[in-house]
Parts: structure tokens; sequence; C-alpha cells
């Protein structure tokens, strides 16, 4: 599974990238793992509101891609991340019902 994550790294980096916004080199594992782990949201209520990850799922993932001297920092920034992205979906539900 090693190989098969090394194997999309390799890909990736083979593509022509993209404009929008850069990533810090030391922070690519986490935006690779943000990537792998994006099926596991949990939803709450009749409107479907994302709530957060599913840590079982994530650490699921981590398990098989991931070395385990480098879950724990991986998965601190998966937090990270997971609060921002909470963060920004939050605001703009509330931006859309002030309209």
């Amino acid at each position: 599974m090693a190989q098969a994550l090394q194997d999309q790294r390799v890909q990736r980096e083979a593509e022509p990238r993209q404009e929008g916004f850069g990533v810090y080199e030391e922070n690519m594992p986490v935006v690779e793992a943000w990537i792998g782990v994006e099926t596991q949201w949990l939803y709450a209520g009749m409107a479907g509101v994302q709530t957060g990850l599913n840590y079982a799922g994530v650490q699921a993932w981590l398990q098989i891609f991931i070395k385990p001297g480098e879950r724990p920092a991986i998965m601190r920034g998966l937090q990270l991340m997971e609060r921002a992205a909470l963060d920004a979906m939050n605001e703009r539900r509330q931006q859309e019902k002030e309209r």
C-alpha cells in the first residue's frame, strides 16, 4: 500500500500543476492525507450538515498509508484542517442565511 501512495505522489508530480494556491512542501503529507480521507465526513440533521471527520475511518486510512512514526503529526494536521474546513462551511451557511 505504501507503494500505491508513492505511485500516486509520482503521478501527481508529473501532472502539470494548476494555478490556485501554493502548499509548502512540508505540508504536503497532510494535504495528501486530507485528500485521502475526504470521504470520511460525518453528517447530522435533515440538512446533512458536516460535523467533523469520522476518526475511525481516518485512523484506518492512516494505518494503511502512513508510517507509524508519522501518524501523530499527520493526525494533528488533519484535525487542524478539519477545524478550518468546519469554520469555513459554517461561515458559508451563515452567509447564505443572511441572503
